[in-house]
């Protein structure tokens, strides 16, 4: 009450205007702020964009972790394993998704293939997945029938570019991260439940 005399003393009869252009001035960066922070950080590793996490495993052997890890590329789909060292396994990924302008004829976003290499590497007692190396191919579609692959690092520059102008394309660029995200901690689910578990031994039984 006191705050509300004390105003009215200050602005008199412009005290209505005065606070609607206010409460409309603190709207606006409301809005202003909550757009900005739709906008995040792509995650890099070695200059590379890369989605990266390590799990602990307490008295599991590098052997055994690696077990399930290549248990775990042979047998999910859309991963094909494509390289094993001792302590590293690498499987080459491929998801859909759509993002990006909705196709006219279509009526829908476009249908986007992500490439991916998924790198599972071991320690005793714990494991790091990365899925990094990732390309972008939009579906072929009537008016675009060889579309062209662009690396999500040449993507994350032209992000950060448009985002430091407030550009409205890295809205649509950031959605192609915003996807590609979802895709790893999927992958992490499927992983985090193989990687628990011991893989059966077959057995020769005539």
């Amino acid at each position: 009450m006191r705050f509300r005399l004390f105003w009215h003393y200050i602005y008199g009869d412009n005290e209505k205007r005065i606070m609607k252009h206010l409460i409309t001035g603190l709207l606006f960066i409301g809005i202003t702020l909550v757009g900005s922070a739709q906008l995040g950080d792509v995650p890099m590793l070695d200059d590379k964009v890369a989605y990266s996490e390590v799990v602990e495993l307490t008295g599991t052997s590098i052997e055994e972790l690696k077990s399930r890890a290549e248990h775990y590329m042979t047998q999910a789909d859309g991963i094909e394993l494509s390289g094993s060292e001792t302590s590293k396994s690498v499987g080459t990924g491929k998801n859909n998704f759509f993002a990006g302008k909705k196709h006219v004829a279509a009526g829908d976003k476009l249908k986007i293939k992500m490439v991916y290499d998924l790198i599972i590497e071991f320690k005793d007692g714990k494991y790091r997945v990365i899925m990094t190396n990732i390309k972008y191919t939009p579906h072929p579609t009537p008016d675009r029938p060889q579309p062209l692959t662009t690396k999500a690092d040449d993507l994350k520059r032209q992000y950060d570019a448009n985002r430091g102008k407030k550009n409205k394309r890295a809205a649509k660029q950031y959605e192609f991260f915003l996807n590609s995200e979802r895709i790893f901690k999927e992958r992490m689910e499927e992983i985090k439940d193989v990687m628990r578990k011991t893989v059966p031994q077959t057995t020769d039984d005539w």
